[in-house]
C-alpha cells in the first residue's frame, strides 16, 4: 500500500529495488489511490503491478499467478 505507517509505498519500492537480495522480488501495489501520476511513478520506480482495491479481485489473482510463474522460470534458469 502507499500509506503505511513508518514507510510509504514509494520508499518501500525504492528500498526493495536498491537491495541486491530483493531487486527481483515481484511487487504488487494494492491501494485505494486512483491517481494515474502516482501509478506511473511507482511503475517507474520498479513496481510490477498497480491495482486499486476496488478492482475485481480476479485481476489481483491473475497478476500474482503471472508474477509467480515468471519468478519460478527465472530461478530455474
Amino acid at each position: 500500500d502507499l500509506h503505511m505507517p513508518g514507510m510509504d509505498g514509494f520508499n518501500l519500492v525504492q528500498s526493495l529495488r536498491a537491495s541486491a537480495e530483493f531487486e527481483n522480488l515481484p511487487i504488487i501495489m494494492l491501494t485505494s489511490d486512483k491517481d494515474v501520476e502516482v501509478e506511473l511513478q511507482l511503475i517507474k520506480l520498479g513496481a510490477d503491478v498497480y491495482l486499486a482495491k476496488n478492482q475485481d479481485p480476479r485481476l489481483l489473482c491473475s497478476h500474482a499467478k503471472r508474477l509467480l510463474a515468471k519468478s519460478k522460470s527465472r530461478s530455474a534458469a
